[in-house]
């Protein structure tokens, strides 16, 4: 079940939430329950673009990670399903959102797709090493949104909420760091496969890549709850 959550990209979209929530706590804006689905259908919708676009144009990404090849067996599905789910976001934003968090949200969502569908196909060492901090920004900024929109820019003059924001930060880009890390081992045959199992006679567990993200999200998500509670009340 765990795995399939995670290859769905359903355990990012919790962690992200609870970044979120966290982030809120510290500012001392409440997060309604409304946002929260919201910021977590949109993280959920971008994860899902960026597999397909990833297997639609580097084929052989689909033996990536556990993820990627789910992508790549349900691709007509899951873009009827990611189709759906922007309708739906875009309906539920327009009536539960307030103006400024909707076009906030709107402008997250553009800088969102303009990374997924700009990173090239191909791309420099140099350029490979940037995924990672580009990626970490991106996701920040959408931690930061509900905040932000709600009260702006002065929200995170006061010291705890810039460092509890810059705390979210650093456990995001450490988490793709170590995926990055996993993926790279795991492509170049340092890490034993999904067939490491059948030595004992059960049933494969998935690949190490996918169990390092799996661990490392349930660390993530540890670490936004903590930092959630550890907010002054």
């Amino acid at each position: 079940m765990l795995a399939s959550a995670h290859a769905f990209s359903l355990g990012a979209a919790l962690v992200l939430v609870a970044g979120q929530w966290a982030v809120a706590r510290w500012t001392g804006i409440p997060l309604p329950p409304e946002a929260a689905i919201c910021l977590g259908a949109g993280i959920w919708l971008g994860y899902t673009a960026d597999r397909l676009v990833d297997v639609r144009r580097t084929p052989e990404a689909r033996r990536r990670t556990l993820r990627h090849a789910l992508h790549a067996r349900r691709r007509t599905l899951l873009t009827m399903g990611w189709l759906a789910g922007v309708i739906l976001l875009v309906l539920g934003g327009a009536v539960l959102l307030p103006a400024a968090a909707l076009q906030m949200g709107a402008g997250v969502a553009l800088v969102a797709a303009l990374y997924v569908l700009g990173w090239p196909r191909r791309i420099s060492a140099r350029a490979d090493r940037l995924k990672a901090p580009v990626t970490a920004l991106v996701l920040t900024l959408a931690l930061a949104w509900w905040p932000l929109a709600m009260g702006g820019p002065s929200v995170f003059r006061g010291r705890g909420a810039a460092l509890a924001l810059g705390l979210a930060a650093l456990g995001i880009l450490l988490n793709l760091l170590h995926l990055r890390r996993h993926r790279r081992n795991s492509a170049a045959g340092r890490t034993p496969g999904r067939t490491a199992g059948r030595a004992t006679g059960r049933a494969p567990g998935p690949p190490p890549a996918d169990r390092a993200g799996m661990v490392a999200d349930g660390l993530l998500l540890a670490g936004f709850v903590a930092l959630g509670l550890l907010a002054p009340s």
